[in-house]
């Protein structure tokens, strides 16, 4: 059975558009696997194989990183939300996931370094997280 890979990634494109990406762990056989993309649920499915990646494993398992990628500007509507499904021949059912622009944490981090005082002083620095 795929393992999900928890969260969905998002990436910011040098187009403006927003990529997605999906990856889906140690399945067995590679012929099961079928993964989905939605915008919206009102939205039909649509799938976009051609940017899937299909990785073998020395056990002969798989893995698959299903990548989606959608104009930037359709994030600036706060409830706008993207679905990734997945269904293989190992699962009863078919699982998803679901990303919004309300539900994603993407932390900023940087670093403060402070010059010694003393000329055999180390240097310091503080570290920053966003909340």
């Amino acid at each position: 059975k795929p393992r999900f890979i928890e969260p969905i990634s998002i990436s910011l494109c040098d187009s403006g558009n927003v990529q997605l990406l999906a990856t889906l762990e140690r399945f067995y056989p590679k012929e099961g696997i079928k993964v989905t993309w939605r915008c919206n649920k009102e939205k039909p499915p649509e799938t976009n194989a051609p940017m899937d990646e299909l990785i073998t494993h020395p056990d002969n398992t798989f893995t698959v990183r299903s990548k989606y990628e959608i104009p930037g500007d359709q994030f600036k509507d706060p409830d706008f939300k993207v679905c990734v499904s997945w269904n293989h021949d190992s699962m009863e059912k078919a699982e998803s996931r679901e990303v919004s622009v309300k539900g994603y944490y993407c932390p900023i981090i940087w670093i403060t370094f402070f010059a010694p005082t003393f000329a055999s002083a180390g240097f310091f620095f503080s570290l920053h997280v966003s909340q």
